[in-house]
């Protein structure tokens, strides 16, 4: 795909979420882009999805082999060139110790942030392959990197997001695929803003500018990035310049 091209064919998965849904409006109102949402549920997309460039398919369960061979044949057909996959299917349980996470818990974050994110690799690649490539796009999270208490399931899953990533990259470059996970700090989300009712939001990252990376990030010459995990998030001072217990106001001394 040509880096100077302006508009592009995006299949967002997950359309139900608060970052899937502003990447859908985002980039089907941008520059004549083609446009496919995925939803488990009914979606606001389902009465609003009525233009030409802007196609949703609801009861898409990504681990149900039916509902994918559905999305399958929609996209073999919608597609006459190359095209962006968008993953946007997650769940995080909220902020919990380990021994308060039950296995059931554990399991759902690991089929929504994982199995569905390996379902959508399994059946999209080789549709990305025979339509000439195009950018595999998943979320990740800077939990990661900071193995952040309370978040243990959450950045398990996401860190074999990563690990997902790297792998598509390693076997689907040669065919114009480029892979790579987008690691975002704290999203200034209705959820976030309920679970920490009290933090300071001032630095959270802001779903428009997601959606604006994600739109410049395909039209990148990004090959000698593929299969990095690039971190998103906004400067902080109090992050930066302080430790991981002051920011959490814990006294360290015995």
């Amino acid at each position: 795909m040509s880096n100077t091209e302006t508009t592009c064919r995006y299949l967002i998965t997950g359309a139900n979420s608060y970052l899937g849904k502003s990447l859908a409006v985002h980039l089907s109102k941008s520059g004549g882009n083609q446009v496919i949402t995925t939803s488990r549920n009914p979606s606001k997309f389902d009465q609003l999805a009525r233009n030409q460039n802007h196609q949703h398919l609801s009861s898409i369960d990504l681990l149900q082999s039916e509902d994918m061979s559905r999305l399958v044949s929609t996209v073999s057909r919608w597609a006459d060139g190359p095209f962006h996959v968008v993953n946007c299917v997650g769940y995080f349980p909220g902020y919990k110790k380990i021994s308060e996470t039950p296995l059931d818990e554990a399991r759902k974050v690991f089929e929504s942030n994982v199995l569905s994110l390996y379902a959508t690799a399994t059946n999209l690649l080789p549709i990305m392959r025979l339509k000439g490539g195009g950018h595999f796009i998943a979320f990740s999270s800077h939990a990661v990197a900071q193995s952040y208490p309370l978040m243990a399931a959450f950045s398990a899953a996401k860190a074999s997001v990563d690990s997902l990533i790297q792998s598509i990259a390693n076997e689907y470059a040669e065919y114009g695929i480029i892979a790579n996970a987008l690691a975002i700090a704290t999203l200034n989300s209705p959820r976030e803003r309920h679970l920490r009712p009290k933090a300071d939001s001032s630095d959270w990252l802001q779903v428009d500018q997601i959606s604006r990376f994600v739109e410049q990030f395909v039209h990148a010459p990004f090959h000698i990035m593929n299969g990095n995990t690039v971190h998103l998030f906004n400067y902080s001072k109090s992050f930066f310049h302080q430790s991981y217990f002051q920011r959490l106001g814990i006294n360290t001394k015995p």
